[in-house]
């Protein structure tokens, strides 16, 4: 099966699986943003100022005044977590660890996860083959490879049943039934009752009332009670923002509003959602960023771009890495 999850071609703009990029708000106003150096990590703030001197080797974006950090290597060292200040808060002990969420961060040692507080402690009992961050109140964990959705306090909500699922978002949740390779797609509601039935090839995930299904090798989107309100003709199709949403057709992106007809006409060669105003957009092999009235406002120059997250976007040119403002001026110069 054509596995949908909104994927876009030659891209590092990071979406809702990897714990670096989650989408959970920090409730800390500073951010601390990772930048290498002599093959360590150190972080720096909106400002440019150095906050924390390179000295690890792994580190991801501080989510809720904590940022995940290694020492070691991936695979083999332990994560922790620093504050904002540059304190470590929380000390070297995981195999691995995911951003911060709702007070909560999901940490994995030897082959189970579990959840923490910000001080490092358990947040409540309970051991999952697998976890994610909390998304509306709701993690979804896996338990002898099914898939189910816990509360703040670690209660299954929805019990492990699902063959494959993703996180809630305006109280929906696609999930997948009758096999991770063959199965269909649905929707649940947050008490795990089914409300649009498990009948598509794939489903992403509701985001401004609108959800991208699969039907019959093409993607189109239905409302939050399943009515089909565009019809199902593009080759891809990402998340509506700003009333617009991504899709791809005849090898070119484009962007569409609510009811399907053409907001952008398509002439990119791929194209990421909007986020904070800006959308990156490939064009002759080189990413850049368009504007919500369709105005290239970053000329395309990057191989590789991450969208923009509290104001500042990953840009790499080469093997060198740096952050751009909303108009495009580093804020973090190029560096290895």
């Amino acid at each position: 099966m054509k596995h949908f999850i909104n994927v876009i071609l030659n891209v590092l703009i990071i979406l809702n699986f990897l714990p670096r990029w989650s989408p959970a708000q920090s409730q800390n106003p500073r951010v601390l943003y990772p930048f290498l150096q002599d093959q360590k990590y150190g972080f720096f703030e909106r400002s440019g100022k150095v906050v924390v001197e390179p000295q690890f080797d792994e580190a991801w974006t501080s989510f809720e005044g904590l940022a995940a950090v290694n020492i070691g290597g991936y695979n083999i060292g332990k994560w922790g977590y620093l504050d904002t200040t540059g304190k470590l808060a929380v000390d070297f002990q995981f195999d691995e660890a995911l951003d911060f969420s709702q007070g909560r961060a999901p940490v994995r040692a030897g082959n189970q996860w579990f959840f923490i507080n910000p001080n490092g402690t358990a947040a409540f009992d309970g051991l999952f083959d697998q976890a994610d961050t909390y998304h509306e109140g709701l993690a979804r964990v896996a338990r002898n490879g099914k898939w189910g959705f816990i509360d703040l306090q670690g209660r299954f909500v929805v019990e492990p049943i699902f063959d494959n699922a993703f996180n809630f978002s305006e109280n929906r949740a696609a999930i997948q039934l009758g096999g991770t390779v063959d199965g269909r797609w649905g929707y649940i509601e947050r008490k795990g009752r089914l409300v649009i039935d498990a009948v598509y090839e794939g489903a992403g995930q509701f985001s401004e009332g609108r959800a991208a299904v699969w039907i019959r090798g093409k993607q189109g989107f239905i409302d939050s009670s399943g009515l089909l309100v565009v019809t199902p003709r593009f080759d891809n199709a990402g998340e509506f923002s700003a009333g617009m949403a991504p899709v791809q057709t005849e090898g070119y992106w484009g962007y569409i509003d609510k009811n399907g007809s053409y907001a952008i006409e398509p002439q990119f060669e791929s194209a990421d959602k909007f986020n904070e105003g800006r959308a990156a957009v490939w064009i002759r092999n080189k990413w850049g960023y368009l504007d919500l009235d369709s105005t290239i406002v970053i000329p395309p120059q990057f191989d590789a771009v991450y969208r923009f997250d509290r104001g500042l976007a990953r840009v790499m040119v080469g093997g060198l890495t740096g952050y751009i403002d909303p108009k495009g001026k580093f804020v973090w110069p190029l560096s290895e």
